[in-house]
């Protein structure tokens, strides 16, 4: 069974952007996923139930530098 990590690295008022990883590794080498806010919850419910609870939410520790409005 594979297990999926949405590492959230921003979150504005209307888009989260965010790196998935597969089995700990990244899918998306060259930016991160950008997705409006009710499509990413619906994205992580589908990935949740898909995987039977093998998916998860996290926060980045190292936040980028630049920050959208």
């Amino acid at each position: 069974m594979d297990k999926y990590t949405l590492e959230i690295v921003l979150e504005s008022k209307y888009y989260v952007h965010f790196h998935l990883y597969v089995n700990d590794v990244l899918t998306t080498n060259q930016q991160e996923i950008s997705m409006n806010k009710s499509e990413f919850e619906r994205f992580f419910k589908v990935l949740f139930k898909g995987s039977k609870g093998n998916c998860v939410k996290i926060y980045s520790y190292n936040p980028p530098t630049q920050f959208y409005p």
